[in-house]
């Protein structure tokens, strides 16, 4: 009948090709004798109107299509895993690559800025070329994967032991650290990117800004005294990048990163130390205070300022101490539990 050729042919129409024949005649066979023995069932000829009603129980040839063929995945379970794992491993060496080369691309523009907002604009450029470059490797990554899973149809995920015994399970204490963050962790890197360009590169343009005779000025408010340290604070950030960075690529904190930051919180709890106990590390200038009053107001000034920074240095030293020994008796007493740091751990 012209009806079941017509819907046969709608069904193998959305077929893989090398299955189209052998699923047509299936179903060819399958209508055909479900009609007869609906026919015998019923004592009448097989007619028009019982083969509409055969197919409507059959369903759309969509429905019918979809019952035979294999799921459709741009990446499917069986290399979803690998996938991933590839996925983070060369986003983590582009990501330390790129980096790199954020730094040093932005050096050689900056040397020659001449205004901050130049130096901005050579960092944003940086900044966005680095998310293309991660946004390419996502891309390459799903099509090559795609490409795997379009020519490999038969992978399948790994099979599943039926040999469970429940005596074997444990109960596990539900962990107390927020879960791992890739963003966070990201949001780090390039926050310490942006510090070490800043602080290396561009220290001419720290400090404080006004608008004068059309355009802005900026009087640098560090003194000489802050800058001697940056080379100390710059290695500490290069091996918190570094730290952060292998922990994005590998997914997630293992028990020798969770050591590691440690370690680097206490060498910055030294640099935190050092810089309380030095000279002081903010100077404002005269010739940049409006209206300063008595001679003796910038001298007060600085003095209120520098005291406020020492101020704020010891309670993030305090603070930074308490979190770095608790999160090391953590790791000790249970190593699978602490973890460097809650808000992005």
């Amino acid at each position: 009948m012209e009806l079941i050729d017509a819907y046969v042919a709608e069904v193998g129409r959305r077929l893989p090709e090398k299955q189209r024949a052998d699923i047509e005649r299936e179903i060819r066979s399958m209508i055909e004798d479900t009609l007869e023995d609906e026919s015998a069932a019923q004592g009448r000829p097989i007619d028009e109107e019982m083969l509409v009603m055969l197919l409507k129980r059959l369903g759309s040839p969509e429905k019918m299509a979809a019952s035979y063929a294999p799921p459709a995945y741009l990446v499917g379970p069986a290399l979803y895993p690998s996938y991933l794992f590839s996925l983070k491993l060369v986003l983590g060496i582009v990501i330390a690559a790129g980096t790199l080369g954020l730094v040093i691309a932005t050096a050689a523009s900056g040397l020659d800025a001449q205004s901050p907002f130049q130096a901005l604009e050579a960092l944003g450029k940086g900044f966005f070329g680095l998310i293309n470059a991660g946004l390419q490797v996502v891309g390459v990554m799903t099509v090559v994967f795609a490409a795997i899973q379009r020519y490999s149809p038969n992978l399948k995920p790994p099979a599943i032991s039926e040999d469970f015994d429940p005596r074997k399970l444990k109960t596990a204490p539900a962990p107390t650290a927020e879960p791992f963050s890739a963003v966070g962790l990201s949001l780090d890197i390039v926050l310490t990117i942006v510090a070490l360009v800043a602080f290396n590169f561009y220290q001419r343009f720290i400090g404080i800004y006004y608008f004068s005779d059309g355009e802005w000025q900026v009087v640098p408010v560090l003194t000489a005294a802050f800058f001697a340290y940056v080379p100390l604070m710059s290695l500490l950030w290069t091996l918190e990048a570094i730290l952060k960075g292998s922990v994005l690529a590998a997914g997630g904190w293992s028990l020798l990163t969770k050591w590691l930051q440690i370690g680097l919180k206490v060498l910055s709890l030294g640099m935190i130390y050092i810089l309380l106990s030095g000279p002081d590390l903010a100077a404002v200038p005269t010739e940049a205070i409006i209206n300063p009053g008595t001679p003796e107001f910038p001298a007060q000034l600085n003095f209120w300022i520098n005291q406020g920074l020492r101020i704020s240095l010891g309670i993030a030293l305090v603070v930074s101490a308490i979190e770095t020994v608790v999160n090391a008796v953590k790791l000790l007493l249970n190593p699978g539990q602490a973890t460097p740091e809650t808000r992005n751990s």
